[in-house]
């Protein structure tokens, strides 16, 4: 394995308090201002796969932020944060990082997060001219992500 693909940068307790469920499309409006953060734009992926969702009440929960420090494909990314179940994350959780989170242009904001079928996709955000940019790309062994993207996982 190699120690050093990834670091850890910083670690959040994710809750979103008094909430019974999460619905997707709430709080991903394109072009809207959703308490301090404005959606710039959302992908065509993402909105096939994850703004028609409505997920459970989001547990209290240790989320990472994790520095890629070189090329990598999303596998090798997987295996070194523990596998699936230790990067898989909700679209819930996702957007409270992203609140919580001080975006930069040049890195991207990576989770990987399951579709409605229990697809893993890459889900990821950038600071855009106006706000964030939300796409959800498949995982696929040729894209590389470059190093600076942080990667969430439990």
């Amino acid at each position: 394995m190699d120690k050093q693909l990834l670091y850890r940068i910083g670690k959040a307790k994710v809750k979103i308090a008094g909430t019974i469920f999460f619905v997707v499309e709430e709080k991903f409006r394109e072009g809207e201002m959703i308490g301090e953060v404005i959606i710039e734009s959302i992908g065509e992926n993402f909105t096939e796969h994850f703004l028609q969702t409505v997920e459970g009440k989001i547990a209290e929960e240790v989320i990472f932020a994790n520095y890629l420090r070189k090329h990598a494909n999303s596998s090798a990314i997987i295996n070194f944060l523990g596998g699936e179940k230790k990067v898989a994350i909700t679209v819930g959780q996702f957007w409270k990082c992203l609140v919580m989170a001080r975006l930069e242009r040049k890195s991207w904001y990576i989770a990987y997060i399951r579709d409605k079928k229990g697809v893993l996709w890459a889900t990821r955000a950038r600071l855009g001219k106006i706000g964030i940019r939300i796409e959800a790309k498949p995982l696929d062994d040729s894209h590389f992500w470059c190093p600076g993207d942080v990667f969430l996982s439990r």
